[in-house]
């Protein structure tokens, strides 16, 4: 990945990123899998920053390959989310795209609660997590503790203030 060709920019105290995530449930479908880089306190779908002219389907796949080591397939977009929310010192502004992904039966992201992956230099952590207890994680956009318990059939368009 070319960190030059990620879709993202800063401009007078603003930070507008165009990211690409996905939802993987256990088999089971009672957990999903969150991750959290190394220096942030917060949850989140993993997934990352878009780049030029990548479908942000292509983005996704590329993320989980990239961080987890897995191929994965994007079945189908369950959200767009336009999230704003102050991070780092800036008004942030992302444009998200939340894929419902599906891995291998078999494969090593289902055989513990918790892994690491990487992200460049960076130190990622991945757990699975229960979708009725999302309420209590700190998993950003806020909106998404409600939207995974009550998965939607067609994609959701969602404007979000967190």
């Amino acid at each position: 990945m070319d960190s030059h060709n990620m879709i993202t920019f800063r401009q007078n105290g603003n930070w507008f990123t165009y990211r690409a995530a996905g939802i993987i449930f256990s088999p089971d479908s009672k957990k999903v899998l969150l991750h959290r880089s190394d220096d942030d306190p917060f949850w989140s779908l993993p997934g990352g920053r878009g780049e030029f002219f990548e479908p942000s389907r292509e983005t996704v796949v590329r993320e989980m390959k990239e961080e987890m080591g897995v191929e994965t397939a994007a079945e189908r977009l369950a959200f767009v989310i336009e999230n704003f929310f102050e991070y780092g010192g800036y008004n942030c502004h992302e444009l998200g795209f939340y894929y419902l992904l599906k891995a291998p039966p078999g494969s090593k992201i289902f055989e513990t609660p918790a892994f690491e992956g990487r992200e460049g230099g960076q130190k990622l952590y991945f757990e699975w997590f229960e979708v009725s207890g999302l309420e209590s994680v700190e998993l950003y956009p806020k909106c998404l503790r409600a939207k995974l318990k009550n998965f939607p059939e067609a994609i959701e368009h969602i404007v979000h203030r967190d």
